[in-house]
Order: C-alpha cells, then sequence, then structure tokens
C-alpha cells in the first residue's frame, strides 16, 4: 500500500543504499493529510517514535516548542 512520497534526492540515495544490500526498516508515525510520516532506519536496526506529546491547542504564549522531528517538504 502506497502511504505517500519521498523527495527526488532521498529517493536517489535510498535506492543506493538497497542496490548495496543494505536493509532498510520503516515504521509508521501518523497520517497526513497527504499521505504519512514514517520513520525509516537502515541495517536492521528499529526506527524510534518522538514521545507522544499530550494535544494542547498550541504552544503557550512566549515559549518557543521545537518539533522533535522535521517532515520533508510536501507540496499541494
Amino acid at each position: 500500500m502506497q502511504l505517500g512520497y519521498i523527495s527526488s534526492q532521498r529517493a536517489v540515495r535510498i535506492a543506493q543504499l538497497i542496490r548495496q544490500g543494505h536493509t532498510i526498516t520503516a515504521i509508521f508515525q501518523e497520517a497526513t493529510r497527504f499521505g504519512a510520516v514514517a520513520r525509516v532506519s537502515f541495517d536492521g536496526t528499529v526506527p524510534d517514535l518522538p514521545q507522544p506529546v499530550p494535544a494542547i491547542d498550541g504552544p503557550e504564549e512566549g515559549t518557543d516548542v521545537e518539533p522533535e522531528w522535521y517532515p520533508d517538504d510536501s507540496y499541494d
């Protein structure tokens, strides 16, 4: 089942790793409007998911909340 797309730059690198015989493991993280976010690891390690964060309306005023991960840019 296709969940989404990866950037062309990442596709080239991942294809290279597959051709070299590396084991690639991916796990689903969350659904998005355009597909999904997946965590990927190489050479038999298990990808880690970030710790769940309680749902809030938004960051409190005056605080900087940095995400634990940064997904690829997505385009409409």
